[in-house]
């Protein structure tokens, strides 16, 4: 869930950005040294395609908080 107070900002200016990318950026880099590099890979694909789209679903969701507003002050 992203944190209300920051619908004003820029996503890259985000915790909820900075949360995922560094998960997708640290989870190659993990233990999983004793797990198979298909499991490895499978894994980390899985780790970036949920950071790609909560970093996706985060920007629509400041885009419409920023059209609702719009919407209702003028």
């Amino acid at each position: 869930m992203a944190d209300p107070g920051e619908m004003h900002k820029p996503v890259t200016r985000t915790k909820t950005f900075w949360t995922w990318l560094l998960t997708a950026i640290g989870a190659p880099f993990a233990a999983f040294g004793g797990i198979d590099w298909r499991v490895q890979l499978a894994i980390v694909v899985v780790i970036v395609g949920f950071a790609v789209y909560g970093i996706t679903r985060r920007a629509q969701l400041a885009q419409a908080v920023r059209e609702l507003r719009a919407d209702i002050e003028g």
